[in-house]
């Protein structure tokens, strides 16, 4: 089958027309094929959208998302350094001892499989999370999107904080979304917790860009607390509710720097 290349006129009408795009198996010959296919969309349009592709084999599927992950990952991975840079300014502001920094771990490219509860056989790699020690479930996780919907946020913080049985404390989404036309992006960052019953709850929600004026950037922060870090697991003599805060004006210094790699700017 030959390959099937998208013009910009056809780009423009799946734009117009609905963020959701359903395309059957009988369009590709292999998943390098809908690789491409499904890259040429991801790249060109300037909003959410949703592309569903029916009846792909899951070996093609894996490939695919693998390969996406990868391309659409390392162009904009800001979320990797904000969380590496706090942790270290935790420990610098006496927040953490040695040890606490030690135990807790900053990972990515892990799939975590969901065994039990509402979320069975689901599995998910998130784009980062925080781990104290060896545990089934992170404390915290982070999710990065370009133009998601909000349903489809509430979907990540649902799997997370319902799936993951009170053993994930808190996700942090953060959305970034191009402006029609332009090289500006917008981007907001989102932070949920567990309510008293157990129920996700919207904590937080800032506005990365635009970013306000100085004086008011400069004290934006999300608050989460040791308990919410460690995932229950505090060491002895420590206060459960001390804050740990995630500066927004430091992800703003990271996002600069790695929208100027793909040649977009702040809106």
């Amino acid at each position: 089958m030959a390959q099937h290349n998208l013009s910009r006129a056809e780009i423009a009408d799946i734009e117009s027309h609905t963020s959701e795009q359903i395309f059957p198996l009988s369009m590709f010959s292999s998943a390098d094929e809908l690789y491409r296919h499904a890259l040429e969309i991801l790249s060109n349009v300037m909003f959410h959208q949703e592309l569903i592709y029916k009846d792909i084999p899951p070996d093609w599927a894996q490939t695919v998302l693998d390969r996406l992950d990868e391309e659409f990952e390392g162009r904009f991975s800001c979320h990797q350094p904000w969380a590496i840079n706090q942790k270290a300014r935790w420990n610098r502001a006496g927040l953490t001892t040695t040890e606490e920094d030690e135990d807790l771990n900053v990972s990515v490219g892990t799939t975590i499989s969901f065994v039990s509860g509402p979320y069975a056989n689901s599995r998910k790699e998130p784009d980062l999370f925080f781990e104290p020690g060896c545990r089934r479930f992170p404390s915290l996780v982070m999710e990065s999107g370009w133009s998601e919907s909000l349903s489809r946020h509430q979907d990540d913080v649902n799997l997370w904080l319902v799936g993951g049985q009170g053993e994930v404390k808190a996700t942090i989404i953060l959305n970034w979304q191009r402006v029609t036309n332009t090289d500006t992006v917008k981007g907001s960052v989102y932070l949920y917790t567990l309510d008293r019953d157990g129920i996700p709850r919207l904590k937080q929600n800032i506005t990365v860009f635009p970013a306000p004026p100085p004086a008011q950037a400069a004290t934006e922060q999300l608050v989460l607390s040791r308990r919410e870090i460690f995932g229950g697991d505090v060491h002895q003599g420590r206060n459960p509710n001390d804050e740990f805060t995630f500066s927004i004006n430091l992800l703003r210094e990271m996002a600069i720097d790695a929208l100027g790699w793909m040649g977009l700017v702040p809106a």
